[in-house]
């Protein structure tokens, strides 16, 4: 992901319930955009001075036999 500011990922990977074929993981994201994002591909975008920010949480499980 580009951002036009700052951004902070953590993640924590563990065990679930400590066996050992179930994999997880925590996924924690904040975005800090100082400009406008540039959602389209197709060419320069000017950016524009903003003040936006996101925050975006994932967990998942893999089971694994």
């Amino acid at each position: 992901m580009v951002v036009r500011g700052s951004a902070c990922e953590a993640y924590w990977n563990f065990n679930l319930f400590g066996v050992k074929n179930l994999a997880s993981q925590i996924r924690y994201t904040h975005i800090q955009h100082d400009y406008t994002p540039n959602i389209r591909c197709s060419g320069w975008v000017t950016p524009v001075a903003v003040d936006i920010e996101a925050d975006d949480i994932r967990f998942f499980i893999r089971y694994s036999y």
